[in-house]
């Protein structure tokens, strides 16, 4: 064995729990209508969850987005709510 390398026995597997303290990584995206709170409301949520390869590399698993409704007569709400399933992967 060449100096400065290891054996495959001596690397501990790729695993999420080892990788990120146990916490499953996921990134979470929110569309809003504006910066302001009290007038723009969020429009949709979307969260990315991921894959481990075996060399310990992310890749995307899959996309969850949903559009959210906001009350009746909120401005930019129709009287007729239009939720779509925005399923994504």
């Amino acid at each position: 064995m060449a100096t400065g390398t290891l054996a495959m026995t001596n690397i501990a597997p790729f695993l999420f729990k080892n990788r990120f303290r146990g916490f499953l990584p996921v990134v979470v995206d929110l569309e809003t209508g504006g910066f302001n709170a009290s007038t723009d409301g969020i429009l949709e949520i979307a969260a990315t969850f991921f894959d481990l390869s075996n060399d310990g590399y992310l890749s995307i698993s899959h996309t969850i987005a949903r559009n959210v409704e906001g009350p009746q007569g909120s401005p930019g709400i129709p009287n007729k709510g239009n939720n779509r399933d925005s399923k994504k992967g």
